[in-house]
């Protein structure tokens, strides 16, 4: 499962025309997504932004709804895509993610990416949650860790003691990439 967390600056917005914005899907995420579905691994994204804007600001909502998607799809990775500015909205999504795999008695791996987990990795794990950050591009290693592969032995993971910090492989032919599958 791939979250994208929601816009603080949607909170409570209750009028939204949706002609106003301009918006385009987690980008990011679904790029990942479409790897792992070349690699013939279910996926499952989580688009908060969207989900805030349909339930007119109404935070609970959305939250639920993650609640909700976590306990049907009941997946072995839970990776969130963010840049810094949604620290505060991740903290809490990944919070209610955690209590709602405790309720369920499923386990799950808790990754990051984006900028942020980028450029703090072991702040990231340590202040937001989560069990690995991801250093870099994670277009390749995503799938390594899919395919299960020990998270400490791919490029650009990073783990609570990891002290020698990599970075993601990077793709080198961009053709050689899936179309987006949207």
């Amino acid at each position: 499962m791939l979250v994208q967390p929601w816009s603080y600056h949607d909170e409570g917005v209750t009028d939204f025309n949706l002609d106003w914005e301009w918006r385009n899907g987690p980008y990011s995420l679904l790029l990942l997504g479409t790897q792992l579905t070349a690699n013939q691994h279910e996926v499952r994204i989580v688009d908060m932004i969207r989900d805030l804007v349909v339930f007119k600001g109404n935070v609970g909502r959305c939250l639920t709804k993650l609640e909700d998607e976590i306990e049907e799809f009941r997946p072995d990775i839970i990776g969130f895509g963010f840049f810094s500015i949604h620290y505060f909205e991740v903290k809490r999504a990944v919070e209610v993610a955690r209590a709602t795999c405790d309720r369920i008695g499923h386990d799950a791996i808790f990754f990051a990416g984006g900028i942020h987990a980028s450029t703090e990795p072991h702040a990231t794990i340590e202040e937001l949650g989560f069990d690995y950050s991801f250093v870099g591009e994670g277009d390749l290693g995503i799938v390594d860790l899919a395919n299960g592969t020990r998270p400490e032995s791919v490029a650009g993971v990073v783990a609570r003691a990891t002290t020698d910090i990599s970075t993601g492989e990077q793709v080198k032919d961009l053709n050689g990439l899936p179309f987006p599958d949207w």
